[in-house]
């Protein structure tokens, strides 16, 4: 308060006596936005402070793969994960930009750009390509992207490397 530490006890509530007048408050908690916000504090009065604590999502990406995860492979920007259970792998990463490729016996390799925003939970289901099968529509696999909390933006898929 004003710039001076205090140290809430446990409880979640303490009283500090101050002058009459406007106090800055700053609150800070792991986990949880930051809160800042001035009250004005009349003379022989308490003024009650209530804190709107909103949780942070920490910026996560959950891969689903529908079907069997036997023999599935996941690589993140390059590096290889599998962090498998059940058929989704979650993994947390910076906010941005991010590629993910994904291998899975006797489908074609998945390769896919996304948009992973900051403090979002950002799911991906790997639409699967069975070998020889026909393509699959574009619209389909920007939809296979989604968010906790809001759409995310879809980017297209990365070209294949030459083989």
């Amino acid at each position: 308060m004003d710039g001076k530490a205090i140290v809430v006890p446990p409880t979640g509530s303490c009283i500090q006596i101050c002058s009459p007048g406007p106090h800055a408050i700053r609150a800070a908690q792991p986990g949880y936005n930051d809160i800042e916000q001035t009250v004005e504090v009349r003379d022989r009065e308490l003024a009650k402070v209530s804190l709107p604590w909103k949780r942070i999502v920490p910026t996560t990406l959950m891969i689903v793969s529908p079907g069997s995860h036997i023999g599935v492979r996941l690589e993140l920007d390059g590096k290889e994960i599998f962090h498998a259970v059940d058929r989704a792998w979650t993994e947390a990463c910076s906010p941005g930009q991010h590629r993910i490729r994904a291998y899975r016996p006797n489908y074609d390799e998945y390769e896919q750009a996304v948009d992973v925003p900051k403090n979002q939970g950002t799911k991906v289901e790997l639409m699967w390509h069975r070998v020889g099968s026909p393509p699959l529509d574009p619209a389909r696999v920007a939809k296979s992207i989604s968010s906790w909390t809001s759409q995310s933006r879809a980017v297209a898929p990365l070209p294949k490397p030459p083989a």
